[in-house]
C-alpha cells in the first residue's frame, strides 16, 4: 500500500482542525465560561449568543451581553452591550508578554469602550478609548447617585513595577453634560452642581505626572475652574510628592443658595479678593497626606 505524502497528511490535518474550529459548538461553552469566570473573579456575565472571530488576534464575540461587576458598598459596575469582542494575544519582542483587550460596542446607557492592557515582569501596558461613555454605568464609593456626563477619552500609559519614577503615558480626557447630583454625605447636604464641561489632560514622563491641562465649566455653570500642577514620582506612590493647585469660581445663583451653605462656609476659607473665587493648593508627600491630617488640608493659593 503506497504511503501518502507528508504534504497530504500536513493538508488533511490542517483542514480538520479548521473545521474544527469554525463548526465547534462555542454556544455550549457559555454557561462553563461564565460558571469559570464568576467563581474566580464574582463577575457575572450573560450573552444571548458566542462565536469564534479570527480577525486580528483571535477571540471571542458576544451578543447582547450583561456584565455585572461588584464593587462593595458604592454598588456594582453594571455594563450592556450590542456587541462585545475579547482578545488574547502577544504585545511586544523583547520581551513578548501576554495581552488582553475588550471592546464594547452600543453600551445600553451609551457610549463605546475599548481597553487593552497587558503585564511583564516589570512594567504594565495599556490603552483607553471612550467615545461618548455614560458615567451613570460607574458608581462612586459614598455617593448616593452615579455621576452624570458622556466621557470622551483616550491615551496610554506604561506601569513600571518596580520604580514609578519611570512610568509614562498620556490620557486625553473631556466630558460634556457633566453634573454631579445632589448628595447627603453623613448629614451634610449638598445641592447638585452643574458642570457642563470638563477638558482635561494628563502626562507622565522625565518621572513626573503632570496636569498639561485642565478645565471645568462654562459660562452658565454653577461651578468653574482650573488645575495645575504634577505628581513627582518617586520609587513608589508614598515617596511621590503632590504640588496641585485648584482655583475656582461659585456662580451667585449657587452660593445664595440655602443649600450650599456647608460648601461655601468650607472654601470662604480660601476665598481671593474676588467674592466667589477661591483657591487651593497642595504641597506634601503622599505619605505625609496619607498620615497627617494637616499636610491633607489645603493651602490658600493667592
Amino acid at each position: 500500500m503506497k504511503r501518502p505524502k507528508m504534504t497530504t497528511v500536513l493538508a488533511g490535518i490542517g483542514l480538520f482542525v479548521f473545521f474544527l474550529i469554525m463548526l465547534f459548538p462555542y454556544q455550549n461553552l457559555r454557561g462553563w465560561l461564565f460558571g469559570l469566570i464568576h467563581k474566580n473573579t464574582q463577575i457575572f456575565i450573560t450573552a444571548d449568543d458566542l462565536t469564534l472571530t479570527l480577525l486580528g488576534w483571535p477571540g471571542l464575540k458576544l451578543r447582547k451581553v450583561n456584565v455585572s461587576i461588584p464593587m462593595g458598598p458604592g454598588g456594582d459596575i453594571e455594563l450592556a452591550s450590542e456587541k462585545t469582542v475579547v482578545r488574547a494575544g502577544i504585545g511586544g519582542l523583547f520581551p513578548p508578554y501576554p495581552t488582553v483587550s475588550l471592546s464594547m460596542d452600543k453600551l445600553k446607557k451609551g457610549g463605546d469602550l475599548y481597553f487593552k492592557v497587558g503585564k511583564a515582569s516589570t512594567f504594565v501596558k495599556g490603552s483607553l478609548d471612550a467615545d461618548q461613555f455614560s458615567l451613570e454605568q460607574i458608581p462612586i464609593p459614598g455617593m448616593s447617585e452615579p455621576l452624570n456626563g458622556l466621557v470622551q477619552a483616550d491615551g496610554y500609559f506604561n506601569y513600571n513595577l518596580t520604580e514609578l519614577s519611570k512610568t509614562t503615558g498620556e490620557i486625553n480626557l473631556n466630558a460634556t453634560k457633566f453634573r454631579v447630583p445632589p448628595q447627603n454625605i453623613q448629614g451634610i447636604v449638598l445641592p447638585q452642581l452643574v458642570i457642563g464641561n470638563i477638558k482635561s489632560k494628563l502626562v507622565a514622563r522625565n518621572g513626573n505626572l503632570e496636569i498639561a491641562t485642565f478645565q471645568l465649566g462654562t459660562p452658565t455653570s454653577d461651578i468653574k475652574g482650573t488645575m495645575s500642577g504634577e505628581l513627582r514620582m518617586g520609587k513608589d506612590l508614598w515617596s511621590s510628592y503632590l504640588n496641585l493647585t485648584l482655583k475656582l469660581q461659585l456662580s451667585d445663583r449657587y452660593r445664595s443658595d440655602p443649600a450650599s451653605a456647608t460648601l461655601v462656609s468650607f472654601l470662604q476659607t480660601y476665598q481671593s479678593a474676588t467674592p466667589g473665587d477661591y483657591g487651593l493648593k497642595w504641597n506634601a508627600s503622599i505619605h505625609e497626606m496619607a498620615t497627617n491630617i494637616v499636610a491633607a488640608i489645603p493651602q490658600k493659593a493667592n
